[in-house]
């Protein structure tokens, strides 16, 4: 490597002299015997981005903001910090907190929304970047790829009520290719897709006391076929003008919804007309219902009509909801993703039953889910049929 050469200032302010007066580069090289023509280029942007200080500096020295020689003047020093103090404050408010950690497309907007008042070198110093990575990133941000975009419209697809682990599983069929999973996070922490937890409610237990039939289930929610097991409960909808009770069956071999109705009033009927629908809708084969101890449940109605259907009951023991869980984890995603998830409450209660039936077709039709093989229940029993 040879050695380098330092130019004076005179030499330099001589070279842009004769630039003005039109002389070519290479003229100006062959009369003022300067070696190389990227010398000459950058003296020329110096003086064209007002830098013109930068002519006395050492040798090998790229000074910035706050760092430049001592020859500087005065008045070249204080243009320089007002530049940059008012570069400062326009940034300020643009970007919340510690600028440190800002995600690049905050900064690319902030630098996009200044950089007619300011220099972009000026901005990107200030908020700790380099030129090449801000147009590195403003390429980038301009479009969103093909990933991106599948998972953004999966998520608002589904009213953002999927993990990341369905997000990617869905978007690799749909692109026909793997995704990493981590890509899959990361993006949907960006776009603030992520779903909202579920609501956890306490559980008291109060002993056990004589039930009305066997536990017949034992916490096997296994099913082999359809029909085989099914899950009721009722649960309170405390969403509309006054309380709606949802009484609901469940086929666990697909987890499907195969009945459900709503009243104002927990009582026989309600759970009496969701069994009937079931009946009606599916054939009874020595099918296990299971239920917890509820009054409407012991009831000798509702036991006559179970015996005259065939159907083998199953209840859990008392106060233990998990004996329960297929039924109870349902009625609690109804409620996160139907209601909280959309911040729901005090509305027309015909509007709270358009909203549930809604998402039961949802569920059953489209809501995939991992137990299945990313398939939601209908597609589940279409594939096994």
């Amino acid at each position: 490597m040879g050695n380098k050469v330092h130019y004076p200032a005179e030499l330099k302010w001589k070279a842009i002299e004769m630039k003005n007066q039109g002389y070519t580069r290479r003229e100006i090289m062959d009369v003022l015997g300067i070696k190389n023509v990227t010398q000459l280029k950058r003296w020329m942007r110096w003086y064209r981005d007002g830098e013109d200080y930068r002519f006395n500096q050492p040798i090998g020295k790229q000074y910035t903001y706050g760092k430049g020689p001592e020859e500087l003047n005065e008045t070249d020093r204080k243009d320089l910090e007002i530049r940059h103090l008012k570069a400062k404050v326009g940034c300020a408010g643009k970007v919340r907190g510690n600028i440190k950690g800002v995600g690049s497309k905050i900064i690319v907007e902030v630098i996009e929304q200044l950089k007619n008042k300011y220099r972009v070198k000026e901005l990107c110093f200030i908020l700790g970047v380099t030129k090449s990575t801000y147009y590195r990133w403003k390429k980038r941000n301009t479009t969103l790829d093909e990933v991106e975009q599948a998972v953004i419209n999966l998520c608002k697809a589904h009213k953002y009520r999927l993990g990341y682990r369905k997000v990617r599983n869905r978007v690799s069929k749909i692109l026909k290719r793997q995704i990493n999973h981590k890509r899959i996070l990361r993006l949907m922490r960006l776009h603030q897709l992520l779903c909202r937890p579920k609501r956890k409610k306490k559980v008291f237990l109060t002993g056990q006391d004589p039930i009305v039939a066997p536990n017949r289930i034992e916490r096997d929610f296994k099913a082999t076929r359809p029909n085989e097991k099914w899950f009721t409960d009722i649960t309170y909808l405390n969403f509309g003008e006054e309380t709606l009770y949802f009484s609901s069956i469940l086929d666990m071999y697909n987890g499907e919804i195969i009945s459900y109705k709503m009243s104002t009033r927990q009582d026989i009927t309600l759970v009496l007309d969701t069994l009937e629908e079931a009946c009606r809708e599916r054939r009874v084969n020595n099918t296990v219902l299971h239920s917890d101890q509820g009054g409407v449940y012991t009831s000798k109605r509702f036991q006559q009509y179970v015996k005259e259907k065939g159907i083998i009951m199953s209840m859990s023991r008392r106060g233990n909801c998990h004996d329960n869980a297929a039924i109870e984890s349902f009625h609690s995603v109804l409620k996160s993703e139907a209601f909280y998830a959309e911040n729901i409450k005090n509305i027309p209660n015909s509007i709270v039953q358009q909203i549930v039936e809604e998402y039961i077709c949802y569920y059953n039709n489209d809501r995939f889910q991992i137990k299945l093989n990313y398939l939601s229940p209908v597609e589940y029993w279409q594939q096994a049929g």
